[in-house]
């Protein structure tokens, strides 16, 4: 029985490398958002980040374990963002390598609302390592052929729309498909809509009270030819720092999500997804992921609802301003300074008169 669930898994792993394309995402998206639409990066006013490290299907060899890191910061120009995003995926004997950059670009659309596109270029590795397969035959000639590799070009976009109250965006996370042709290295590399993953999302922001905020949203995937997915997301939050949330995936699985904030700047997630009704869970204990968000307080910090012309506006003021009551202050010394002097003189003068 456990030769035959290893070789099922193991055809299982094949084919999804055959098509060189598994999707990744983090189950805490919710946290940092840019993981599933780059163009989200633009509600962090400063430097931002996270770093996720997902095992699924624990206790279960071969399975699959995921690292994500990413890392931006604002340029110059104004509404312009930089960064990256680097990935490690690995499956049994397959692993996938994946480096991006990523450039943001934001619009007023008015005083609180704003809209933002993205571009993810960068590049995939995909290797298979064959001789750490393990068959019921030596040779086999479905799996002894030579370690292969694929190294190939991708790109994802992303646009977004948010004010202090919803969001919602729509992204492509691969605009090309690239697959393996046979068992030799060979790729087929095309532009196809029909092989692409669309990805909306939509949220918004509901104050329950000074201390309480709930955040509902919804997550929709489309693929032709594939079933409709959507997630359900609820989460919860006491004044920013505490959070506790739960996702319903449509693939019949849920979430369950803490997060606490360290500090200013760092907020660290757990997320436990299970199977509903799954034999697999017989097997394995779970999804287990942990995420470790950066730039966490920068929104609250800038005050990302006024445009920055408003915000250099009143810097500046508010430096004329501390510069005028120095001024002030200074001279209403300099005046009592005077006015004792004045007096000392005078006191001075009434005694060095003679008595008549």
């Amino acid at each position: 029985m456990r030769k035959e669930i290893l070789l099922i898994l193991f055809v299982l792993m094949v084919s999804l490398t055959g098509i060189a394309q598994r999707e990744l995402q983090t189950a805490q998206y919710m946290l940092h958002p840019t993981f599933l639409n780059p163009a989200a990066v633009v509600t962090k006013s400063g430097k931002s980040g996270a770093f996720v490290f997902q095992n699924q299907w624990t206790g279960y060899k071969g399975a699959p374990t995921t690292m994500m890191l990413n890392f931006n910061a604002p340029l110059k120009v104004q509404d312009n963002t930089l960064g990256g995003i680097v990935i490690s995926d690995k499956i049994g004997i397959h692993s996938r390598y994946k480096i991006m950059a990523l450039y943001a670009h934001k619009f007023r659309i008015d005083r609180k609302s704003f809209f933002s596109l993205a571009v993810t270029p960068g590049f995939d590795l995909f290797q298979s390592d064959y001789s750490q397969a393990l068959t019921d035959y030596p040779n086999d000639p479905i799996v002894s052929t030579s370690n292969q590799s694929l190294f190939s070009f991708n790109t994802g976009f992303g646009a977004y729309y948010y004010n202090n109250k919803i969001w919602a965006g729509f992204s492509i996370p691969e605009l090309f498909y690239n697959r393996f042709i046979g068992s030799g290295s060979g790729t087929a590399f095309n532009l196809s809509m029909k092989e692409m993953n669309y990805q909306v999302v939509a949220g918004w922001k509901k104050d329950l009270n000074q201390l309480f905020t709930v955040k509902p949203s919804v997550l929709v995937k489309y693929q032709p030819g594939s079933p409709l997915q959507f997630d359900i997301n609820a989460l919860f939050e006491y004044k920013e720092e505490i959070g506790l949330g739960v996702t319903y995936r449509s693939l019949n699985s849920l979430n369950f999500m803490a997060n606490y904030k360290i500090n200013r700047d760092f907020k660290l997630g757990y997320a436990f997804n299970m199977q509903l009704g799954s034999e697999l869970n017989n097997y394995h204990s779970g999804t287990h992921e942990v995420m470790l968000v950066y730039g966490v307080g920068n929104n609250r910090r800038a005050n990302v609802n006024l445009p920055k012309k408003i915000k250099s506006y009143r810097k500046k003021k508010l430096k004329e301003v501390k510069k005028a009551l120095k001024k002030t202050e200074k001279a209403a010394k300099e005046r009592e300074k005077k006015e004792k002097q004045k007096k000392e003189q005078e006191l001075k003068d009434e005694n060095d008169q003679p008595y008549s």
